[in-house]
């Protein structure tokens, strides 16, 4: 687990923070929260070099994505800096991105109602 206690307050300098392999060697992550494990509630800044893919469902809890730089691509389209979007429990995701680009990642949070 890595700052996965809600009721303390956790501060990071996601600058210093070293990027790691994530979902595939053109994919890479900087781990700012985890509730650990497989499918474990994450939170992480994720690169994608420039031609990378990952083909993936969500975890059962879902995700939400926040695009900060570049232009990441779903099954629904293209989609530039600021974008948010919001994956339901169990959805089946084809991701890519064509230029590169970074994102912020929440994965496994949101209930399986939602």
């Amino acid at each position: 687990m890595l700052n996965a206690d809600f009721s303390l307050r956790c501060v990071l300098d996601s600058n210093a923070l070293p990027w790691e392999t994530a979902a595939s060697p053109s994919v890479q992550r900087k781990l700012l929260e985890s509730s650990g494990g497989v499918g474990a509630r994450t939170t992480s800044i994720v690169r994608y070099a420039p031609g990378a893919a990952y083909d993936s469902p969500l975890p059962e809890a879902g995700g939400e994505i926040l695009v900060l730089e570049g232009s990441f691509s779903d099954a629904f389209g293209s989609h530039k800096p600021g974008t948010y979007l919001k994956s339901p429990s169990g959805s089946g995701q084809a991701f890519l991105s064509v230029s590169g680009c970074t994102l912020l990642l929440k994965l496994g949070h949101l209930e399986p109602a939602d």
